[in-house]
């Protein structure tokens, strides 16, 4: 039998990770709409990724969110 403290870390852990991947999936939309980015004359945007995080997108230089480098070209 548990105990009620056991119960509630592991409710604690459920949570923690279902909220991770929540916010992977987020992650993984957000780049998707930035790779398909374009300028409305139809030439494509530049885009900048990091080295570390490839499924990191932008369209402007910057850093990672989530591992901080720096974003290069792609």
């Amino acid at each position: 039998m548990h105990s009620p403290g056991e119960r509630r870390i592991n409710i604690h852990l459920l949570l923690a990770s279902m909220t991770a991947g929540l916010l992977g999936l987020a992650a993984l939309s957000i780049a998707a709409c930035d790779r398909s980015a374009q300028h409305a004359n139809g030439s494509k945007i530049q885009q900048y990724t990091s080295p570390m995080c490839p499924e990191v997108v932008k369209d402007a230089t910057g850093y990672c969110y989530l591992c901080g480098m720096k974003l290069f070209e792609k």
